[in-house]
């Protein structure tokens, strides 16, 4: 596999991710599912980014000149995700951008602006709504969808701006220009812990061992439970299962994620819940303490 660099185990090794589309400002029930589920990571989609630098989640604006606005109940849900008892999750993402919208393109635009507020010091637009989203929700990590911009230098002093406020980490999820991906994670280095690498719609060629050259560190490759009409599209538990451990005979596989929540809640079954496809990418990376592996370690089209 070339000069690929791969990621050690750590522990027991092994992780699972699940990409949650809301709920917002979400249930005590589902708080529950998602937080002893056996996902040891929860990956809030989407924030998207406004022209002015107004964050919303989904379609609900909830930063605003550097104050939280949003529901009031919502930083506690998000927090109870990793403190309620018998909690699996040890790390919480929030993911920004999406396919079709310029998130990303807006965070160039307010990086490059020459005003007051613009950059990314202290004063700027973009260091202060991010600092009030740590501040509020108490999360971990950001999380790049980008799938439009491109933009190596401003996606670079974004990701720095994000460590400065306390950001632990930056991840993104990619499924195509590789080139680009690479590009960031050799200029923002061990920053950079996790890369989810799309393996369904849009990327559903990817093979994440030829990533795993190109980026010089393992990635974690996402599928799509199963969806659609009559829940006829997408993989089961046991297709999940199988198709991680047939990537890992190729390449070293240290966890996977699942698109979507909303899906897997839509079309749960016996044997087709929501902790049914944690445990699949569990037993297919070989984890055996979740939330000890979840700490120290959407994209749909």
């Amino acid at each position: 596999m070339g000069n690929a660099i791969v990621q050690p185990r750590s522990g027991a090794g092994g992780r699972a991710a699940i990409y949650v589309d809301g709920p917002y400002p979400g249930s005590e029930e589902t708080a529950a599912e998602l937080a002893t589920s056996g996902f040891g990571t929860v990956i809030l989609w989407t924030l998207h980014v406004h022209e002015n630098g107004d964050l919303f989640y989904n379609e609900d604006r909830i930063v605003s000149d550097g104050e939280y606005c949003g529901d009031g109940t919502w930083p506690a849900w998000v927090k109870s995700l990793k403190t309620r008892k018998n909690s699996k999750v040890g790390r919480v993402e929030v993911s920004i951008g999406s396919y079709g919208a310029a998130d990303w393109e807006n965070i160039e635009s307010l990086v490059n602006r020459r005003s007051a507020d613009g950059g990314t010091g202290p004063d700027s637009i973009l260091y202060r709504n991010f600092e009030a989203l740590r501040d509020e929700l108490g999360v971990d990590v950001l999380n790049s969808d980008d799938e439009s911009c491109y933009d190596v230098n401003s996606t670079v002093e974004f990701a720095r701006m994000a460590e400065v406020i306390g950001y632990r980490n930056f991840t993104f999820v990619p499924y195509e220009e590789v080139g680009y991906w690479q590009a960031v994670m050799r200029e923002l280095g061990s920053l950079v812990d996790r890369v989810y690498l799309q393996c369904y719609a849009g990327g559903s060629g990817n093979d994440p061992a030829d990533w795993v050259d190109e980026l010089g560190m393992s990635v974690d490759p996402g599928l799509w439970c199963k969806n659609g009409s009559g829940c006829a599209d997408g993989d089961s538990p046991e297709a999940v299962k199988q198709t991680l451990e047939d990537m890992g005979k190729t390449t070293s596989i240290y966890g996977g994620f699942l698109w979507r929540y909303s899906d897997m809640r839509l079309c749960s079954a016996p044997g087709r819940t929501v902790a049914d496809y944690a445990a699949a990418v569990n037993s297919a990376t070989r984890a055996k303490d979740v939330s000890t592996s979840a700490a120290t370690g959407g994209p749909g089209r």
